[in-house]
């Protein structure tokens, strides 16, 4: 099951452990990137285990809600940054604001890569009919399945539909 929450309760900044190669394949299926996305000393997004079970992740993300601290941090930030950081509130912006997935609740047969070109190449991952992930550019579907594929190879079995 992938749970939908609305914000994160206040918490300590969770570790991110770089060894941990189903956060990379998350991580790189959010921001493009295995270690998420650090703006700034302050700010950042990951993935983490979040202890509550083996097989669920969270979305740890420092950065302001409020408008005008947004636009504050886009100041210090490099134009690929920048891109980075609004790619994870476009995705917002259309409705999908994952911060929590239990990978052992989706079923690994029905998740599938996609690219859509509508003035710009998207990459899309789809659990049935669901979005679970966008990235408005072109990540490699290649490295997304093979991550994918190991993340229910190696850790986990998800959930088995007869169809």
């Amino acid at each position: 099951m992938v749970f939908n929450i609305s914000q994160t309760a206040a918490q300590d900044v969770p570790p991110r452990d770089p060894n941990d190669l189903v956060a990379q394949v998350l991580n790189y299926s959010t921001f493009g990137k295995d270690d998420g996305f650090i703006a700034t000393d302050k700010y950042s997004a990951y993935w983490y285990q979040d202890g509550s079970d083996k097989f669920h992740y969270r979305l740890y993300d420092s950065f302001p809600d409020d408008m005008k601290e947004r636009e504050a941090i886009f100041d210090k930030l490099t134009f690929g940054d920048w891109v980075k950081w609004e790619m994870m509130w476009i995705t917002r912006d259309i409705g999908i604001n994952l911060e929590v997935i239990d990978l052992n609740a989706l079923d690994q047969n029905n998740i599938h890569f996609e690219r859509q070109n509508e003035g710009a190449i998207h990459t899309i991952i789809r659990h049935d009919t669901d979005v679970l992930f966008y990235h408005p550019s072109e990540l490699k579907l290649e490295r997304l399945q093979r991550g994918w594929n190991f993340i229910y190879s190696k850790y986990c079995s998800g959930k088995k539909k007869p169809f």
